[in-house]
């Protein structure tokens, strides 16, 4: 499943990769990740409650590495998927009801 839109003013491809879980490619961030993730964050609380009970949990990855050598798709999902089992713990504020 692939979406293009704009999120969080950036352009983005979203594509559900398993399950509940959905990477976004933003191929020309003007912010950096974490204001993206407060973006995301700030959009989800305005959103009226309902019965559904979204969670979301963040990780990112870049197309290269530090010294310009690029990553591998592989290399992408693994480096975003750390991050984000990583920050499971930290993360029970990015619980919303929906």
């Amino acid at each position: 499943l692939r979406t293009a839109g704009d999120i969080a003013g950036q352009e983005a491809d979203c594509y559900r990769t398993e399950g509940n879980e959905f990477a976004v490619i933003i191929t020309n961030p003007q912010i950096q990740p974490q204001e993206w993730e407060t973006s995301v964050k700030n959009e989800m609380k305005k959103e009226p409650e309902s019965r559904y009970r979204v969670r979301l949990r963040f990780g990112y990855s870049y197309l290269r590495k530090t010294d310009g050598v690029l990553n591998s798709v592989s290399d992408w999902k693994q480096q975003a998927d750390r991050m984000q089992h990583s920050n499971k713990e930290e993360t029970a504020e990015a619980d919303y009801d929906l």
